[in-house]
């Protein structure tokens, strides 16, 4: 028979609820959904099926009940009798009895927990957490590590704490507006010399950089050496940034 404890233990299992992480989205799952999707399976007479299970021994009826008088067989408590718990083998179709157990419950929790170990021992095993809030947590952590990698490919070099709260971040343009909001696209280059070498590098003529500090209202007069590696070396990391449009959508599931 089955302790209170064992009886507490099944009950947890079957009223688990869990959230999981698919495809770029937090789901609420069953947890007995989860054990069944990630159980061990084999090759069974009737087609692949799970490597363990359960059959009812069934007694014969008593017939002397109220359920037998009405020809209810199948409700006589001597009509069941005990379990026994099976496997399919290493290899499949090779079916093994294991043990027999006396009630449903014992049976099932049985059971229950070799699917656990069946979970936990998964060659992809899903990523699902027990609330709501940690798997939000674990996806956004997953973006932001995916977006920096891509950044961090493609030389664009900005403040990633700007976009730590990916709750704010649906898509690209959401991405964009917070990080512009933020100045994040925004490099100061400090030094003359550091800025002489940068302009030699990317705009020796000065063409693309004094029209961008004319676009942004500054005065021939008043522009030098490193106000105009900063203005160049921003719009850089800006453009760099709006090619990447369709990889960042990608990321964020847009």
């Amino acid at each position: 028979m089955y302790t209170i404890k064992e009886l507490n233990e099944l009950n947890a299992i079957k009223e688990r609820v869990v959230f999981g992480v698919y495809q770029n989205e937090v789901e609420e799952i069953e947890y007995l959904d989860l054990l069944n999707e990630c159980r061990d399976q084999t090759t069974t007479p009737n087609g692949v099926g799970s490597r363990l299970f359960y059959i009812t021994n069934l007694g014969q009826p008593c017939l002397d009940c109220d359920h037998c008088i009405d020809e209810n067989f199948d409700k006589c408590e001597e009509t069941f009798q005990n379990y026994t718990l099976c496997t399919w083998g290493a290899c499949g179709n090779n079916r093994k009895e294991l043990k027999t157990v006396d009630t449903l419950e014992e049976a099932e929790l049985w059971l229950y927990k070799a699917y656990e170990v069946d979970l936990n021992g998964h060659c992809a095993p899903p990523t699902f957490f027990d609330t709501e809030e940690e798997a939000k947590d674990y996806l956004n952590n997953e973006r932001q590590t995916k977006l920096i990698q891509l950044f961090e490919y493609n030389d664009i070099v900005f403040d990633y704490t700007y976009f730590l709260d990916m709750d704010e971040v649906t898509d690209f343009d959401s991405l964009s507006d917070k990080l512009s909001d933020e100045c994040a696209f925004d490099e100061e280059v400090i030094y003359y010399y550091k800025a002489i070498e940068y302009l030699k590098e990317k705009d020796a003529s000065l063409k693309e950089s004094i029209e961008i500090a004319l676009d942004y209202g500054y005065r021939l007069d008043s522009i030098n050496s490193e106000l105009l590696a900063s203005l160049h070396k921003s719009q850089a990391n800006r453009e760099a940034f709006y090619a990447l449009e369709n990889e960042i959508n990608e990321i964020l599931n847009y």
